[in-house]
């Protein structure tokens, strides 16, 4: 029954890609399509700017912890592009920029390196030599941002082209406002994600946030829970994410971010320059 049941999963995921992987995502509210309202969704925005007191970032040049995904179920396995279902490693990072680093110190992968730099993959060979990558690895492309946005998201979506309020919602007893964020267009663009910011309405944080994967696979979006954050010399981090597939309705965990051991300022900033001639510039 087990194997049964493990090919009848992986004969849906097939059908669901097949059948989908032609669209592209679009997590609108209809508020959004109906009635595009720039100025209330920066209030709303500057509301959670304050309340993640996002000025004090100003003051951050590099921050490091260790983080460890953990990848539960067939669907989190699909995705996961560690060695073992829980990663294990130290992520550095240099504030505001793309350019990341992450030590691993899974057994399999002990003292292995993955780094970004201004959007130029490197990692580091068997001899402990680093090398930079001729063409990007897609992976690396893909993941160490996406851990940075995920911490720096409250700062990073004012960077978005294009801003609305995206209506009101009530889930699990607390009320959120919800904002609207993307690049180009305010409409669906098969290169550019799409956010949608959940912030509770009472402290002004923010709770969840629903996006678009166009990097992985154009139909798929995901909703991210911001779980348990933690106060670092007034700022605001986060020590839980749970991320599933689909909207903020669906329960289903596909793996967990959990973060320990958070240090600011600790890493310096030249560490993780590792080629200098690259900087720490890109596209934001």
């Amino acid at each position: 029954m087990k194997i049964r049941s493990l090919l009848y999963t992986i004969f849906s995921l097939l059908i669901l890609t097949s059948t989908f992987s032609c669209r592209t995502a679009d997590i609108r509210t209809t508020e959004v399509k109906n009635d595009f309202n720039q100025q209330l969704g920066l209030e709303v925005l500057q509301k959670m700017s304050k309340a993640h007191a996002l000025t004090k970032w100003d003051n951050i040049e590099t921050y490091s912890f260790h983080l460890t995904d953990e990848f539960y179920g067939l669907m989190g396995n699909f995705g996961n592009p560690f060695p073992n279902n829980k990663a294990d490693f130290e992520f550095q990072a240099i504030a505001k920029t793309f350019t990341s680093k992450a030590i691993f110190k899974d057994e399999k992968w002990k003292d292995k390196i993955w780094g970004i730099q201004s959007w130029r993959t490197y990692s580091s060979e068997e001899n402990g030599s680093i090398e930079l990558h001729s063409k990007n690895d897609k992976t690396i492309e893909f993941w160490l941002p996406t851990y940075q946005y995920f911490i720096e998201t409250p700062s990073r979506i004012f960077e978005a082209e294009f801003i609305s309020y995206a209506g009101e919602r009530k889930l699990n007893g607390k009320t959120y406002d919800l904002v609207y964020a993307t690049w180009i267009s305010d409409k669906p663009h098969k290169d550019v994600d799409q956010y949608i910011l959940w912030i509770d309405k009472e402290n002004h944080m923010l709770a969840q946030m629903q996006y678009t994967v166009r990097d992985q696979y154009k139909w798929i979006y995901a909703t991210l829970r911001y779980s348990i954050y933690e106060q670092i010399d007034g700022v605001p981090f986060p020590k839980e994410m749970n991320i599933s597939l689909l909207g903020p309705d669906k329960k289903k965990i596909l793996h967990t971010v959990s973060i320990d051991n958070i240090n600011l300022n600790m890493i310096p900033k030249d560490s993780l320059l590792v080629f200098p001639n690259l900087g720490s510039t890109g596209k934001q």
